[in-house]
């Protein structure tokens, strides 16, 4: 009599047993671990034949690699295709036999041999990794640390709540010269933090700290606590490209087989970018972070202090890490700080994961992906998994990826994007913001923009700007897929409003995620959907649309002031906010399909500046002050990251003094005593600090920026800085290029900030723009004048 259990898939994997693909589903039940595995799922892949015959599928069976035919239809965007789909008897031949038909005379092409075979399963088998699914089989034997569950069936089951045991981890090495990930070298402490296990491993006597003889005895216990604690989740922060790497190092250095993965295989870094535990989900909470939220931190900083501050009012301990190898040498009693310092970085890691998951459980729930894929993955890759799990609702087939010279091609062509009526420069009163919700996904789903419904031979509803047309009959499958995110996202809003639960909040977030990021997807140049017409359209009609309400909103006696791909900025002048909500109304009833323009707000006070070296206003770049109070400012140093403290400060408070308190005298005098202490060095150096974030990696750059520089010294202590961390830097005096004077503020030491570069290259520039606007010279009023008679010898 078969068993049945409930379980939750967290990884999934395969192996070859008897010359046979066996799937391996790691997860849990409610009470324990356990692996299930499945056998009788077989890789294909698809071939379009010049025709189907019974010869032709006689012959392929013949092929010792293949083990069956069959004949199915599938759509192919937007037309019906009949195909074989082509069964081998493992993974591994698939391109392997697909290679070998490509080069048969009656085979047109071949399809979806590039799905790997563990994320076939998933789709095929309609499993959710997260979502619990019933079992039915019998518990059998096999090498591994947890019982192993041998499949017969799956059945969906009612969806439930289920907790993770997590487990955070973080390094400390000896670095004595100042080199970077220099593996020769020790690990001197390795800390661990989960619920109930919150520990220092080190191999000096060093109080609260399990202590080791050496550092090989370390290594094993490291290992044996991911045994005994049993996590379904191991963390930490950029520990795919440190912590993990360096462990492995060390590791092999003693001969030691780190065998923490479920089935016993060995932890590894081939992929040294991607390292996988079998069984248990390696999550790099730093990948999570610059891949998915980054763009919404306020700092803009991917440190984990930074981070951390922001998402949990929690921070690094404040000590000098480069100091760790001295003290250590010395056998300092403040190895004891060290030792906090490390178990700090694992509790913060361990909590940034958990206030994090829900987001990723989401995204992994709808996008059908592992953990582990879903925090590694960049929003377009996000978007095409998902159309991927969509695929088999809707019969169609997955295009295939494409070659190098194909890209090449399809990274050269360009297409206008949004419109912009360009400001000007000048302070404005009672202005209202108009938005149109979700511009260009709702632009997608009501003109049916998709590559299967270009230009259709049923339908010539020509849009005036490209003389394209999209069919108005059949709804594409992209607009449908992005429809039904679209309408879900809409009854979880509903939702929220009477239940503020955390989880149907991350939902609406994933879903929010995936609608924005379909439009770049499909002029992404990779992409499998990929459709240059299909976005060069939708920016078409974006355009159009701006531009049809502001052609009506100054028929109806608004003044335009400012608009931008999807907002428009009317000054309401003699009319009434009413008037404008009535305008709104009249729009919205015009507007095709789901389309729908909202009022975001209103705003007494408003200031738009010239761009550089222009008298045009420029783009995404203003101040309001709304009815509360408050400003909102788009552009400006102060919402930029690559300006220094003092100036984000100076403009900010220049700004209020216009839009709240609107005396200018007052900004100009605040500004004049602002330059005098800088000048006479009363400003504190911390307030000098510039952060600028390293885009790439350090060893790519060609030009060498102040920023790179401070980050190659960072680099030559010691210190992990990958691309994505922002430098923190300060100008110093002296002689030379901005770039050797540059310094962290612990290089700093007793040396000054340069006063002049600060005034002449910071607070002006913050500053100048804005204060022309009301008239005001900025460099006039507060820079030392030449008298005539120097200027004249």
């Amino acid at each position: 009599m078969p068993d049945r259990i409930i379980f939750y898939p967290l990884d999934v994997t395969y192996k070859i047993r008897n010359n046979h693909a066996v799937i391996y589903l790691y997860g849990k039940t409610a009470e324990q671990r356990v692996c299930v595995t499945y056998a009788q799922f077989q890789p294909y892949f698809y071939v379009e034949p010049q025709t189907i015959t019974p010869q032709l599928i006689t012959e392929l069976k013949i092929n010792p690699e293949i083990v069956d035919v069959q004949a199915v239809t599938k759509k192919n965007l937007g037309r019906n295709i009949t195909l074989l789909k082509v069964f081998t008897q493992l993974p591994q031949q698939v391109p392997f036999v697909k290679s070998k038909l490509q080069r048969h005379p009656q085979i047109k092409n071949c399809y979806e041999y590039d799905i790997l075979f563990t994320r076939r399963f998933l789709m095929d088998m309609r499993i959710t990794p997260l979502s619990p699914i019933q079992v039915t089989g019998n518990f059998v034997n096999d090498h591994s640390k947890v019982q192993v569950f041998q499949a017969e069936q799956f059945d969906s089951a009612e969806q439930t709540k289920t907790d993770y045991r997590i487990l955070s981890i973080d390094i400390e090495t000896y670095n004595p010269k100042g080199k970077g990930m220099d593996v020769e070298q020790p690990i001197l402490m390795i800390a661990l933090y989960g619920d109930d296990y919150k520990k220092v491993l080190t191999w000096k006597n060093i109080p609260d700290c399990e202590v080791f003889q050496n550092e090989q005895q370390m290594l094993q216990r490291f290992k044996e606590v991911i045994e005994q604690q049993k996590p379904e989740i191991l963390t930490g922060y950029y520990s795919d490209g440190f912590d993990l790497p360096y462990i492995i190092a060390r590791a092999k250095k003693y001969n030691l087989n780190l065998d923490v993965g479920l089935d016993y295989s060995i932890l590894t870094d081939e992929k040294r970018d991607d390292i996988k535990i079998t069984g248990i989900v390696h999550l790099d909470v730093f990948q999570f972070v610059k891949h998915v939220i980054g763009r919404s931190l306020k700092s803009g900083n991917y440190k984990l202090d930074s981070v951390a501050s922001e998402l949990l009012g929690e921070r690094k301990h404040p000590i000098d890490i480069e100091n760790l190898a001295a003290e250590w040498d010395s056998n300092s009693s403040r190895l004891s700080q060290f030792a906090a310092y490390n178990l700090q970085d694992t509790k913060i890691t361990f909590q940034l994961c958990k206030k994090l998951l829900p987001n990723m459980e989401e995204l992994s729930k709808i996008i059908g992906l592992p953990l582990f894929d879903i925090c590694r993955m960049s929003f377009s890759r996000l978007v095409e998994s998902y159309i991927m799990n969509q695929t088999a609702q809707y019969n169609e087939l997955i295009p295939n990826k494409i070659d190098e010279q194909t890209m090449r091609t399809r990274r050269m062509k360009t297409y206008a994007g949004g419109f912009v009526y360009q400001p000007t420069p000048g302070l404005y009163e009672n202005v209202a913001v108009f938005d149109f919700r979700s511009l260009y996904p709702t632009i997608i789903i009501s003109h049916n923009i998709s590559p299967s419904s270009y230009k259709c031979s049923c339908c010539y509803d020509v849009i005036a700007e490209t003389k394209d047309w999209f069919c108005k009959k059949e709804k594409g499958f992209l607009p449908t897929v992005l429809e039904d995110i679209v309408t879900r996202r809409a009854k979880l809003k509903q939702l929220l409003k009477k239940d503020n639960n955390i989880m149907l909040e991350a939902q609406s977030n994933a879903l929010k995620l995936l609608a924005n990021s379909f439009y770049g997807y499909l002029g992404f140049a990779p992409a499998r959907w990929y459709s240059f017409e299909s976005a060069a359209n939708v920016t078409a009609l974006g355009r159009k649309y701006i531009q049809s309400v502001i052609t009506e909103a100054e028929q109806s006696g608004f003044s335009v002031t400012y608009s931008d791909t999807d907002s428009i900025f009317l000054r309401l002048g003699n009319t009434s906010k009413e008037e404008a909500h009535t305008f709104v109304e009249r729009i919205n009833a015009k507007l095709q399909g789901i389309m729908e323009l909202d009022y975001e707000g209103f705003y007494p006070a408003a200031l738009f500046v010239s761009a550089k070296a222009s008298t045009i206003g420029a783009k995404k770049k203003y101040a309001m002050l709304n009815e509360h109070g408050q400003l909102k400012i788009r552009g400006f140093e102060t919402v930029r990251r690559n300006w220094s403290i003092i100036a984000k400060q100076i403009q900010l408070r220049v700004l209020e003094m216009l839009l709240k308190e609107k005396d200018k005298e007052k900004a100009v005098l605040y500004v004049k005593e602002m330059v005098r202490a800088v000048r006479a060095h009363k400003i504190p150096a911390e307030q000098m600090i510039i952060g600028t974030q390293l885009t790439r990696a350090i060893e790519s750059y060609g030009s060498i920026g102040p920023h790179v520089a401070v980050a190659q010294r960072m680099v030559q202590k010691g210190m992990s800085v990958p691309p994505g961390t922002i430098i923190n830097f300060i100008v110093a005096e002296g002689s030379g290029v901005v770039r050797e004077r540059a310094c962290s503020l612990e290089e700093m030491g007793k040396k000054l900030y340069d006063a002049n570069y600060y005034i002449d290259h910071q607070i002006i520039p913050s500053v100048d723009r804005i204060l022309a606007v009301v008239g005001v010279d900025i460099k006039n009023e507060v820079l030392p004048q030449k008298s005539l008679q120097n200027f004249f010898t």
